[in-house]
């Protein structure tokens, strides 16, 4: 399970371990709002298929676990 949360300055999901899965900032879908769809498919995909929206975005997590885990 995916957490999703929504704030006025940022949408950020993430898995329950904290590592994200997907960010954005208002100034990103102010400054490009052709953003827009691709952050409701990732709200979307987190509610109803949170394994295709990890797996599109395996490399972003992959890294976190690396930081995250190193030495």
């Amino acid at each position: 399970m995916l957490k999703v949360d929504i704030c006025e300055e940022e949408i950020t999901i993430s898995t329950k371990e904290e590592l994200e899965v997907v960010h954005w900032t208002c100034d990103e879908w102010k400054e490009d709002p052709s953003i827009v769809p691709a952050i409701a498919n990732a709200i979307h995909l987190a509610h109803t298929d949170p394994e295709k929206l990890i797996t599109i975005n395996i490399k972003h997590i992959e890294a976190q676990i690396r930081i995250k885990y190193r030495g």
